[in-house]
């Protein structure tokens, strides 16, 4: 049976061209996300900007009522804004992370500990992004915010 429900035509087989072209396809995908995760996790912010296109459409939304959201329409943009949130942070320590295709999507999620002037901090993001040849071209996030840590003996 094929997608929409009707019978597949027995004689054509599936391309192995298309399903090799596939899965080549979802590993560039998921190994540009690793290393969007591994260069924030190291801040190295040229390498960041380097798994971007030059035009991404960026957007994260934030627990900030007066500005949830915050929009960039290119890499150096979207790079400053992940610069303001965790270029202070001494350490930076990534505690998870998980990057896998949805559909088309692809999965970015990465929780960080830290310490900055006013304290610890632990927080996760949560993006799904479009990719096209190696770049992230659209990346959408959610962030928990940068938040007190809760002791292993409070929970």
């Amino acid at each position: 049976m094929d997608r929409r429900g009707g019978e597949r035509d027995a004689r054509r087989p599936r391309s192995r061209t298309r399903l090799a072209r596939s899965i080549a396809q979802v590993d560039v995908a998921e190994a540009t996300g690793r290393e969007f995760v591994d260069a924030l996790a190291q801040r190295d912010w040229a390498r960041l900007e380097a798994c971007l296109a030059p035009d991404i459409r960026f957007r994260a939304v934030i627990p900030n009522e007066a500005r949830p959201f915050r929009d960039k329409t290119d890499a150096p943009g979207a790079v400053d804004q992940l610069r303001k949130w965790f270029g202070d942070a001494d350490p930076l320590v990534l505690v998870e992370s998980d990057v896998r295709l949805i559909a088309d999507r692809l999965l970015i999620r990465y929780r960080f500990t830290g310490h900055e002037d006013d304290g610890d901090f632990v927080v996760e993001q949560n993006g799904f992004a479009e990719t096209k040849k190696g770049k992230l071209v659209s990346l959408r996030l959610v962030c928990s915010g940068f938040l007190a840590p809760v002791s292993e003996s409070a929970s």
